[in-house]
């Protein structure tokens, strides 16, 4: 696998695929994606192995979750997300902090 240091090559694409719980929308892994000139991009199904891959490594069940491809830029900093499972797209969700005494 080879490196780039950033300002070298531009980006010319990103993505991202999501893993959820096809009943409650609940997000699993979310898998990044950024393609850098002269680089592989991916297909939907590349990438979304990669998603299950990732989750393997880690010693979590995989094959029960439903996938989503969003547009990286549907993510702002700081927001809490989980996917509508009927309509099947990104939507923010009340973050609430426990606070312990």
């Amino acid at each position: 696998m080879s490196t780039a240091s950033p300002g070298r090559h531009r980006t010319v694409r990103e993505r991202a695929c999501v893993l959820y719980d096809g009943s409650t929308g609940a997000i699993r892994h979310i898998q990044h994606v950024i393609v850098m000139e002269g680089g592989h991009d991916p297909d939907d199904h590349e990438v979304e192995a990669m998603c299950r891959r990732a989750l393997i490594k880690r010693g979590q069940e995989h094959d029960s979750l439903s996938t989503l491809h969003v547009d990286p830029a549907a993510f702002q900093l700081f927001k809490v997300y989980r996917v509508d499972p009927h309509r099947k797209i990104l939507v923010e969700r009340e973050h609430k902090r426990e606070h312990k005494p």
